[in-house]
C-alpha cells in the first residue's frame, strides 16, 4: 500500500482518518463527501485489489459473496494480505479448522489491535495530521 496525498473533507476542509487515505500501490484516490464521483469505497479499493494482485474478478456483489462464504481461508488470507496485517510470528494457515464454533483462524499468529491500527502514526504525524479523530 502506498500514502496518497491526504483526503479532506470537500465540505470542512478536515482530514480524514489515516485508512481513509491509504489506498493499493498505483490507486489515485480522492473522496468528495457529498456523496458524488470522484471517489471509491474501500470494497471497490478491496476489488480492484483482488483483481491486481490475485486475479479475481468480480463484476457483481452477489459473485464476491459467493466467493468469500465458499472459499472462506483464501478471502480471509486476502483480507490479512489487503491491510498489510503484522504479527511478530508467522501465522500457519488462515483458516485450520471450518467448524462452527471452534473454526481455528491464524493460528500462530500475535496480533495487537492497537498496534495495528496505530501503525501509520509516525507518517500520519510527519504529515501534519492527527493520528486519531474523534467525536461524540
Amino acid at each position: 500500500m502506498r500514502r496518497v496525498a491526504p483526503v479532506r473533507d470537500s465540505r470542512t476542509g478536515v482530514a480524514l482518518l489515516p485508512w481513509v487515505f491509504l489506498a493499493p500501490a498505483g490507486t489515485e484516490t480522492k473522496m468528495d463527501l457529498t456523496g458524488k464521483p470522484p471517489y471509491k469505497a474501500q470494497m471497490r479499493l478491496y476489488q480492484d485489489w483482488l483483481r491486481d494482485q490475485r486475479g479475481l474478478k468480480f463484476t457483481i456483489y452477489d459473485a464476491l459473496w459467493r466467493w468469500l462464504t465458499t472459499d472462506v481461508g483464501i478471502f480471509k488470507q486476502s483480507i490479512w494480505d489487503y491491510f498489510e496485517m503484522q504479527s511478530p510470528t508467522p501465522h500457519r494457515a488462515a483458516l485450520a479448522r471450518y467448524a462452527m464454533p471452534g473454526a481455528q483462524w491464524f493460528g500462530g499468529a500475535q496480533v495487537s489491535s492497537a498496534a495495528q491500527a496505530l501503525r501509520h502514526v509516525d507518517a500520519v504525524h510527519a504529515a501534519g495530521l492527527p493520528a486519531i479523530v474523534s467525536s461524540n
